[in-house]
């Protein structure tokens, strides 16, 4: 089978349905990523009958299929990890739009801290870019706050390299100055040091089953069933994590700069 990946918002017609515009491109079944903004696709191709599954993503709507991780609970476990060490100003840096995976993460974040004791700081939340650059933002951004964290958590793994690079470039020391934790689907936690903790999700499992349920349903439609799956993430403790320094960092400037803590 032929594989090809394409933009449906750039792609699609307003007069053709989303079948008829799959068919016009020679396309018999199609893999979705999506976002908050735009689950609504995912339904209402599922709706059409067309033979679909939807990564990363969860519904309740009964006819879409889907494969997701569960980042509640490693979530969970990170920012419980995070204050067992004695941290109680923990950042939480995720991606600007959203899907399923970043709010279940943010909102676990936020069950952790209240369930502790530890008042929500909006001024800790970051929206940002999911990139390198994304990521070295926001440690110049958080280093400027009057109260600065002492760890902060990525939900996505570009943002979390970008961010120990960051703190390189300034002179911030990782963990003993600053704790980073965050996501990672692949092995590019490999390329950083120290080695970041991690909550690990297999994405490329993932996109493999996602293949194969749609191969399988597109080769003997009679025989497929549904697919409704969430699988587990783990959490890996490696080298970025550590309890916060005795004496308070204080403000650093993107130049490196520090004032008195």
């Amino acid at each position: 089978m032929d594989v090809a990946i394409i933009d449906i918002h750039r792609d699609k017609q307003e007069n053709e349905n989303y079948t008829q515009f799959f068919m016009r491109k020679g396309i018999r079944g199609v893999i979705l990523r999506t976002s908050m903004q735009h689950r609504q696709v995912s339904i209402d191709i599922a709706n059409e009958k067309f033979p679909s599954i939807t990564v990363a993503e969860c519904f309740e709507e009964p006819n879409v299929n889907y494969l997701v991780a569960d980042s509640n609970i490693g979530t969970r476990q990170a920012i419980e990890h995070l204050i067992q060490l004695g941290h109680n100003r923990i950042a939480f840096a995720m991606m600007i739009d959203p899907d399923h995976d970043h709010r279940e993460r943010y909102e676990a974040y936020r069950a952790v801290l209240a369930e502790n004791g530890i008042d929500y700081d909006p001024k800790l939340a970051f929206k940002i870019i999911p990139t390198l650059n994304g990521g070295a933002q926001v440690i110049s951004r958080a280093m400027l706050l009057p109260q600065p964290p002492t760890a902060i958590f990525f939900a996505d793994p570009p943002a979390m390299i970008g961010a120990i690079q960051r703190c390189h470039e300034i002179n911030l020391k990782v963990p003993q100055e600053l704790s980073i934790a965050g996501f990672d689907d692949s092995t590019i936690r490999q390329y950083a040091h120290p080695l970041p903790t991690v909550v690990w999700q297999d994405a490329s499992s993932l996109g493999q089953k996602a293949a194969m349920w749609l191969c399988n349903t597109l080769i003997d439609p009679k025989q497929a069933q549904p697919c409704r799956e969430t699988v587990s993430t783990i959490l890996e403790i490696n080298q970025s994590t550590a309890p916060p320094p005795v004496t308070p960092t204080g403000t650093i400037l993107p130049s490196g700069q520090r004032t008195e803590s």
